[in-house]
């Protein structure tokens, strides 16, 4: 749930999109990696980094029709 925040992550699972809103996570924390993330009946595979002042994400890989969706 506080990883979740921190992201800013939300789940539009009938409209197949994933959100992060405002994404950021703290400075003692480095990388993350999400695996078999379901979002309706679709699955990703997803990196985060976290960069001096950002967050870059990665799509990995996709099964199914999901639109991943970042709000800087």
């Amino acid at each position: 749930m506080l990883l979740q925040a921190a992201l800013g992550l939300q789940i539009d699972a009938p409209g197949r999109k994933l959100y992060f809103k405002h994404p950021a996570l703290p400075e003692w924390f480095g990388d993350l990696s999400i695996r078999g993330l379901r979002v309706g009946d679709a699955k990703l595979d997803l990196d985060v980094r976290r960069h001096h002042r950002d967050v870059e994400i990665n799509v990995l890989g996709r099964e199914g029709e999901v639109r991943v969706v970042v709000i800087k």
